[in-house]
C-alpha cells in the first residue's frame, strides 16, 4: 500500500510540474522543483518506515545532502551550455556522476545541524551565481495532451522514489538523509522537457533551481525539531508552512514578474 502511494504522489507532483512548465512558465517550474516535495516525500516514509527518531535524525543530513543535488543540476545545466543540441544522455551521465561523486565524498563525514546550515546556504549561493539566466528563453508551441504523452511522462516518473526510499532499510540515518534530497521531482521533469522541447527551456528550469531549494533547507531544519516535537503528520504541516513562507520570500521578483506576463500576454503562454 504504502509503495502504491509513494508511486501515486510522486507521478501527480511531476506531471503536475510538467504541465506548469508547458502552461505557465519554465522558470516557475523550475522554482517549483526546488519545493520540498521530494524530500517530503522520503522524509515522511522514513517516519513512517523507520521511525520519528530516524526521520528526525535524516532530515539533518538532508541540509547535505542538498550539495550533491546542486551538483547534479549545475552539472546538467553545464553541458547543455557547452553542448546545447545534446541529447539528456550525455548532461544525464554528467549530472549523475557528479551527485554521486559528491555524495560520496560528503557521506564520510558527520555533520551538525550547524555546519550542514553553513554547507548548503554557501552552496545554494554559489550554485545561484553559476546558474543565474543567459538571455531569454524562446517560446515553443506546446505537445497536444494525449494519453500516450501522459503515460510515457507518468512511467517515467514513477520509479525514483521507490527505488531511493528502499534504499532506507539498509542504509543508517545519514546515508539515508543524503539519499532523500535526490531531485525526484527535477530529474523526471528535465528529462521529460529536454526530449519534448529541447535545451533552452531545460535551462530555464535550471536556471531558477537554485532559488528554490531555499524552502528545501527550511522544511529540513523545521522538520528535524518538529517531528520528534509534534509527531510526523503535524510536523510535515509544520515544514509545509516554514517551507512555502520561504519560497514566496526567495522568489517574490519571479511571482511578480509571472503575474505581469499572465495579466498582459496571456494569448501567448509558453514554455
Amino acid at each position: 500500500m504504502l509503495l502504491l502511494v509513494k508511486i501515486f504522489v510522486t507521478v501527480a507532483v511531476i506531471l503536475l510540474l510538467a504541465a506548469v512548465a508547458e502552461f505557465a512558465s519554465s522558470r516557475l517550474a523550475g522554482v517549483l522543483a526546488g519545493y520540498p516535495i521530494g524530500t517530503a516525500i522520503v522524509l515522511y516514509f522514513y517516519g513512517l518506515e523507520q521511525g520519528i527518531d530516524f526521520a528526525s535524525a535524516s532530515a539533518t543530513y538532508n541540509l547535505v545532502g542538498m550539495v550533491p543535488t546542486l551538483v547534479f543540476a549545475c552539472c546538467y545545466l553545464g553541458v547543455l551550455r557547452k553542448v546545447p543540441d545534446c541529447t539528456p544522455l550525455m548532461p544525464s551521465m554528467m549530472a549523475l556522476g557528479g551527485y554521486l561523486a559528491t555524495g560520496l565524498f560528503l557521506g564520510q563525514f558527520y555533520f551538525g545541524q550547524e555546519l550542514a546550515l553553513g554547507i548548503i546556504v554557501v552552496a545554494i549561493l554559489l550554485a545561484g551565481h553559476f546558474a543565474r539566466p543567459k538571455g531569454e528563453t524562446p517560446p515553443v508551441s506546446r505537445l497536444p495532451y494525449t494519453a500516450g504523452l501522459i503515460c510515457f511522462r507518468a512511467i517515467m516518473a514513477a520509479c525514483l522514489v521507490v527505488l531511493i526510499t528502499a534504499l532506507a532499510g539498509g542504509v543508517g540515518p545519514r546515508w539515508a538523509g543524503l539519499l532523500s534530497a535526490f531531485p525526484l521531482a527535477l530529474y523526471p521533469l528535465l528529462l521529460m522537457i529536454h526530449l519534448q522541447y529541447g535545451s533552452s527551456q531545460t535551462s530555464a528550469i535550471l536556471s531558477s533551481f537554485p532559488s528554490g531549494l531555499w524552502s528545501v533547507l527550511s522544511y529540513s531544519l523545521t522538520v528535524a525539531h518538529a517531528y520528534p516535537a509534534y509527531g510526523l503528520f503535524r510536523g510535515t504541516l509544520c515544514g509545509f508552512a516554514v517551507a512555502t513562507g520561504c519560497l514566496l520570500l526567495f522568489n517574490i521578483k519571479t511571482f511578480y514578474m509571472l503575474g505581469l506576463q499572465l495579466v498582459r500576454v496571456p494569448q501567448n503562454r509558453h514554455l
